[in-house]
């Protein structure tokens, strides 16, 4: 009986024992990501901002959207839009990944669960990133703000983030 009772102890205190172990190893998971509810700080342009989280920035790049960089037709419209649309905080930011510049690539929801990136792109301050998504909600919003001539579709001959990006890479020819 004295081996039975000693093997059921031991046995009690290993399941402990990893209980305790997977319950830390959970939360230390849990702490190198960011919290999911967090307030835009920063608003850097029409698909990046910067969010407060537990006292902590994150650089956020917004999944599946191109906003017009800086020097383009609609830069500013775009970037007031997004600050309008974060203001209403706390936001809920699903975060995916990080790029290779080191931000999280995130769906942004407001306080009413409104998906932010979408309603960028219903409003025409933004394009689908075709590049990095295949979600046909978001092109059929692209087609109906291009459709409505929307912001950046009020534009004769509105130039994709991505074309501007790559035409200031070229070298200069003189």
């Amino acid at each position: 009986m004295g081996v039975h009772w000693a093997m059921t102890r031991l046995s009690a205190y290993l399941t402990l024992l990893c209980f305790t172990l997977f319950a830390a190893c959970g939360s230390q998971m849990d702490t190198d990501l960011p919290g999911t509810r967090m307030r835009a700080v920063r608003i850097i342009d029409g698909d990046t901002f910067e969010g407060l989280a537990d006292g902590v920035t994150y650089k956020i790049r917004m999944d599946a959207i191109d906003a017009p960089e800086r020097g383009q037709a609609f830069y500013r419209r775009s970037k007031d839009m997004l600050g309008s649309l974060c203001s209403d905080a706390p936001l809920r930011v699903e975060l995916l990944s990080k790029d290779r510049y080191g931000r999280w690539i995130g769906r942004v929801y407001d306080r009413n669960e409104r998906h932010v990136n979408a309603m960028m792109i219903s409003e025409g301050m933004a394009w689908h990133y075709l590049k990095y998504s295949s979600d046909t909600a978001l092109s059929r919003l692209e087609s109906e703000a291009r459709a409505a001539g929307k912001g950046l579709w009020s534009d004769p001959a509105p130039v994709a983030p991505w074309a501007y990006r790559q035409e200031r890479r070229k070298p200069k020819v003189r």
